[in-house]
């Protein structure tokens, strides 16, 4: 396949980050990479605000290269963790560890709310339960009076 480069803002390429970091599948990436309006360039014409992804570079095991660096998904003690090794651009590395660790706190924050959310769900059941044996009690008390 011939090399395609892909113009995209820093948004929408952190945002592909982001999917890539999450674990979607590489193969649903390149689906995904589509989906995004490309442009395709010369190399030379894209500019330091610009980052370009070659669908060459996208391997089925997660690596992209990206402006010479590697963005590559590895085995850690989270499944979902990822390396960056690009000394060019520190402020990258720097926000996918910001992204990382958000990301682990919303996983933490979501564990805790499902708990809640299964109490919760528990206690409903019991007032629905006390709320029939109530219901039933008034019907028997209505059908005594009536007698």
């Amino acid at each position: 396949m011939e090399a395609a480069w892909v113009l995209m803002s820093i948004d929408i390429f952190s945002r592909m980050v982001l999917r890539l970091l999450l674990g979607n599948d590489p193969g649903s990436m390149k689906a995904k990479l589509f989906e995004i309006p490309i442009t395709v360039l010369d190399r030379t014409t894209l500019t330091s605000t610009i980052c370009y992804v070659s669908f060459e570079t996208a391997n089925p095991w997660g690596t992209i290269i990206l402006n010479g660096c590697h963005l590559r998904r590895k085995e850690s003690p989270s499944p979902s963790m990822s390396t960056v090794s690009c000394p060019e651009y520190p402020e990258l590395q720097e926000k996918l560890h910001r992204l990382a660790m958000a990301r682990d706190s919303l996983s933490l924050q979501v564990t805790i709310l499902t708990e809640q959310v299964g109490a919760q769900k528990e206690k409903i059941r019991d007032l629905e339960n006390l709320l029939a044996a109530k219901a039933n009690n008034l019907d028997s008390t209505e059908e005594l009076l009536q007698e």
